[in-house]
């Protein structure tokens, strides 16, 4: 029997973007598979997916009020009952083999992480009327723990977990307003191998009206949620007691602060983030400070100085 795979489908407000993401469900080739929509706090379902929400093979949950994509992810996954899960945002697509490029793979290799490549599509338009302008593969990458560490290359939609690897996981941080996904796969990371597949099977899209939650990120709390990412993994012992995740970790904060120098200068005047970022600072390498010397002396005495 081919194994039950659950798909995690998070949604606020936007439910002419929500229909196309489950069509595309229903078009898989792959059949054994069951939806966990989860509506975020929003306003009640309306327009063509009520009648996909009716289907048997979808679960509906609300959240009375709204409590973000991880709690959303979460909720999502309490509910679901497959061997394998993966997770679909509201306005990204499948593309009808998707599953079954994935489940094959994984069962024929036993593996417990995959992920495929995807486009990136680029629109422009109102709700009622979006056109196409631009579709790119951004990310195709075979698996680098030590590129993971330092940005995400695997986007959400692309990855298929096992059920059982939560065990080790746990779930998606609730305190996290956006990078839910990179920290998921980095705890991920750190007990299995991903392994990557070379086939185009979905896309996420980009709306230039800057609709997705992606585009409306502000820098503070794009920030904010890096640098508490960095720091919790410093103070775990699962990272921190093997050499070479420890130096993958230094080896990631060391080019968040070199690429970010100037937004740590600012979140070192905030008293919110300044100790977080302080500790980040005495785990950077030999290598990043010298960078940034060559790069912008002023700033890393700057730098230096709110290290102290």
């Amino acid at each position: 029997m081919t194994p039950l795979v659950s798909i995690i489908i998070p949604t606020y407000r936007r439910w002419d973007f929500l229909f196309e993401a489950v069509k595309s469900v229903f078009h898989q080739t792959y059949k054994n598979w069951e939806i966990i929509i989860v509506n975020d706090g929003g306003s009640s379902p309306e327009g063509g997916i009520i009648d996909f929400i009716n289907d048997p093979k979808v679960q509906y949950i609300e959240h009375q009020n709204n409590m973000g994509i991880a709690s959303a992810r979460n909720s999502g996954i309490s509910k679901s009952s497959g061997d394998f899960i993966v997770h679909l945002d509201d306005d990204d697509i499948f593309y009808p083999n998707h599953l079954d490029v994935l489940i094959n793979e994984m069962v024929k290799n036993n593996w417990a992480v995959a992920y495929t490549d995807s486009y990136k599509g680029s629109y422009v338009g109102s709700r009622e009327n979006y056109k196409l302008i631009k579709k790119e593969v951004k990310y195709s990458h075979t698996f680098d723990r030590g590129k993971l560490w330092k940005a995400n290359f695997i986007p959400t939609l692309c990855i298929c977990h096992r059920r059982d690897c939560l065990a080790f996981t746990g779930g998606f941080d609730p305190s996290l307003k956006v990078l839910e996904d990179w920290h998921m796969w980095l705890k991920m990371s750190i007990h299995y191998t991903f392994h990557h597949i070379p086939q185009i099977t979905a896309e996420y899209r980009v709306r230039i009206d800057q609709t997705n939650t992606t585009q409306i990120t502000t820098e503070d709390i794009w920030m904010e949620s890096s640098l508490k990412i960095y720091y919790n993994f410093l103070n775990n012992s699962d990272v921190t007691q093997n050499s070479l995740f420890l130096k993958n970790l230094k080896n990631g904060i060391t080019h968040f602060i070199k690429k970010n120098y100037k937004l740590s200068l600012q979140g070192l005047q905030n008293d919110r983030l300044a100790p977080c970022l302080r500790e980040l600072l005495s785990n950077m390498t030999l290598y990043g400070w010298i960078r940034i010397f060559l790069l912008h002396p002023i700033s890393l005495i700057r730098l230096r100085n709110y290290k102290q």
